[in-house]
């Protein structure tokens, strides 16, 4: 049953590595960690989360991708410009 609301119990809404499982994955002071202390996963990139989150009991941002830093941002953007330049060119929007 899509679109239900559900009351999901809080154990199953503790963000965990996609690694590992790791639970620890939020610092004391609430801030995320950008990599896992068990098995180094980068969380940057692959984002924790929740048992609900991975099962569809709970909303998610999982459809995002993951972010890019750097480098390849920079490429990908360059792309993207070349690319939207290309069709602008060429009269195909």
């Amino acid at each position: 049953m899509i679109g239900v609301e559900r009351d999901v119990p809080a154990r199953l809404l503790v963000p965990m590595c996609p690694g590992c499982g790791e639970q620890r994955v939020i610092r004391n002071d609430g801030r995320p960690r950008i990599r896992c202390q068990r098995c180094g996963t980068d969380l940057y990139t692959h984002r924790p989360r929740s048992y609900a989150e991975m099962e569809g009991l709970a909303s998610s941002h999982a459809d995002h991708p993951p972010q890019t830093t750097g480098r390849h941002s920079r490429l990908i953007t360059l792309a993207r410009r070349v690319a939207d330049a290309a069709r602008g060119k060429l009269g195909n929007k």
